[in-house]
């Protein structure tokens, strides 16, 4: 699953989604069910110990639009 699709499709969404835009958006939610891409992840390095995936997060709130 490529960040760079997922970021297009929320910055720039198309007038009417395809059918690509949608096995796009399915592929990005399999790999979020299997645990490959995560909305946050443990980073020691943060003040809170955590560093947020934003392009995940816009992954998730496609999911509401389509």
């Amino acid at each position: 699953m490529a960040a760079p699709e997922i970021e297009q499709l929320f910055d720039c969404p198309p007038p009417q989604y395809t059918e690509e835009h949608r096995r796009t958006f399915e592929a990005f939610k399999a790999a979020l069910n299997r645990g490959e891409v995560r909305a946050a992840e443990p980073d020691a390095a943060s003040k809170t110990g955590w560093r947020v995936n934003a392009w995940v997060k816009k992954g998730i709130l496609l999911g509401f639009s389509q």
